[in-house]
């Protein structure tokens, strides 16, 4: 059908899945249907980790699922690795390379653009794996998981954004210089529309059915302390080097992801202390 051409491509570029031919289409195109690829992504490594934890939970004592939880939650990091090849995690290591260690913009791309990985990209991938380790743990044990499914999706909903928001930082022509030249505000909806049909069915219905409607007040600032996390790092690209490249998207999810989970365990800390 056409409603839905560049979902296919999607999933074949954004992770390592498998999908259907199809002609290719704009890469803008092909970009908005990232919020669907991480809620597959999402639902593929939620959908074996809820099952094994509720499992343990029904016969195992409490502290050994703590520690059951820490191992849920390394399974989940390793999935989504594994899923997505590593591709957004060597943009963040690059990202924080090229803006650590480089002043002018020439000298900061030229950086970014090396494939081995320098201090700053060491420490940024270490830092985002701990905090991602320690916050799905405490989500895992808290059972709160609408957030798991939730902020891979959004988090490519605001790559779609950032790329619909900045212009191309290299002169070469690329793969990611296609997508960011190509995504345009109309293809920013299109993603916006595709959360919300993730969004709706998941979160929102059972929970308003329920009655539980501080758990869409977590929602909401869950998903705004990504949306900050985001813009901040779109501001510092732009003032480093005029705009965004591949590496700096893929920073953008790692680094949103991180701090959406981390301000949603901190929150379930809270309610369920």
């Amino acid at each position: 059908m056409k409603f839905f051409k560049g979902l296919s491509s999607a999933v074949r570029t954004l992770s390592i899945l498998p999908c259907w031919e199809e002609d290719f289409p704009s890469m803008g195109l092909v970009l908005s249907w990232a919020p669907w690829v991480g809620f597959l992504l999402s639902g593929i490594c939620t959908g074996l980790v809820m099952p094994a934890h509720l499992l343990v939970y029904s016969w195992q004592d409490v502290t050994n699922n703590i520690f059951f939880s820490f191992l849920m939650a390394a399974l989940y990091l390793v999935l989504m690795s594994i899923l997505t090849r590593g591709f957004h995690l060597d943009g963040l290591a690059d990202t924080c390379d090229g803006f650590g260690g480089g002043w002018e913009k020439e000298r900061v791309l030229e950086i970014m653009r090396d494939s081995s990985i320098g201090s700053f990209g060491a420490i940024a991938l270490i830092c985002v794996f701990l905090v991602k380790f320690v916050s799905l743990a405490i989500l895992i044990y808290h059972s709160f998981w609408s957030i798991l499914w939730i902020v891979p999706s959004f988090s490519r909903l605001l790559i779609v954004w950032q790329a619909s928001s900045h212009k191309y930082a290299r002169d070469v022509d690329s793969l990611a210089g296609n997508v960011i030249t190509s995504t345009q505000r109309s293809h920013f909806y299109r993603a916006l529309f595709h959360f919300v049909i993730v969004l709706l069915p998941f979160v929102i219905l059972p929970y308003l059915l329920v009655k539980e409607i501080y758990f869409l007040t977590v929602i909401a600032i869950v998903l705004l302390a990504g949306w900050i996390c985001c813009r901040f790092i779109g501001c510092i690209s732009e003032r480093k080097i005029g705009g965004l490249t591949g590496d700096v998207l893929g920073a953008m999810v790692e680094s949103s992801e991180g701090i959406m989970f981390m301000v949603a365990a901190g929150i379930s800390l809270m309610l369920l202390k």
